[in-house]
C-alpha cells in the first residue's frame, strides 16, 4: 500500500507569490520594450535624425549618401547560374540593371576627395517582373570579411592560410 505524502501543505502565500513575480516580469519586459524605463535608447528614428547634417537635412536630398550619380545598364547572364537556380535572373539574357554610385555623406555638395566611403547600389529586373535587388556593394565585403576573419581565428590561421604560430614558443 501507499503511504500517504510526508511534505507539508503548500502555503497560499508562496504560490500567491510565485505568480506576483511571473505577472511582475511581463510587466516590467513589456514597459521595456515600450521604451517606458529607457526614454534615452537608441530608435530609428534617432538613427535617421543623426544621419543629417548639423545644420540640417539637405531639401530634396537623401539624408546620407546624398551625393551620388545613377546609371542604367544591362546584367548580361551567361546561363551558368541557371544550373543553381530557377531564377530567370540567371537564365542565358539580358536583363535591365539600375543602379547608383554615391558617397557616404549628407552633404550632397560635398567636394568628393574629402568623403572616404564610397557606395553602389545596383537593382537587375527580368521580363516576369523579378527585381533584385543588390544593395551596397561595400557592406557585403565587409560583412564577409569579417565573417571570414572569424573562421581564420577559429582555424587557427594567419590571413594568408598559413598555421598561426604560438607566440608563447616564439620568444
Amino acid at each position: 500500500m501507499s503511504q500517504p505524502s510526508s511534505l507539508p501543505p503548500r502555503s497560499a502565500f508562496g504560490s500567491l507569490a510565485a505568480i506576483a513575480v511571473v505577472v511582475l516580469a511581463g510587466v516590467v519586459a513589456l514597459a521595456y520594450t515600450a521604451g517606458w524605463l529607457s526614454p534615452n535608447r537608441l530608435t530609428p528614428t534617432k538613427i535617421v535624425d543623426a544621419l543629417a547634417p548639423a545644420t540640417g537635412p539637405a531639401l530634396g536630398h537623401r539624408r546620407n549618401h546624398a551625393k551620388g550619380i545613377c546609371f542604367t545598364g544591362v546584367f548580361e547572364s551567361n546561363g551558368n547560374g541557371a544550373q543553381l537556380s530557377r531564377a530567370q535572373v540567371f537564365s542565358r539574357g539580358q536583363h535591365p540593371a539600375l543602379g547608383r554610385f554615391n558617397l557616404g555623406t549628407p552633404d550632397p555638395n560635398a567636394p568628393d576627395a574629402t568623403v572616404r566611403v564610397r557606395g553602389m547600389g545596383l537593382q537587375i529586373s527580368t521580363p516576369d517582373g523579378e527585381v533584385w535587388p543588390v544593395f551596397n556593394f561595400a557592406d557585403s565585403a565587409i560583412c564577409i570579411g569579417g565573417a571570414l576573419l572569424v573562421v581564420l581565428a577559429l582555424l587557427g590561421r594567419e590571413l594568408d592560410g598559413t598555421r598561426a604560430r604560438d607566440h608563447r614558443h616564439a620568444q
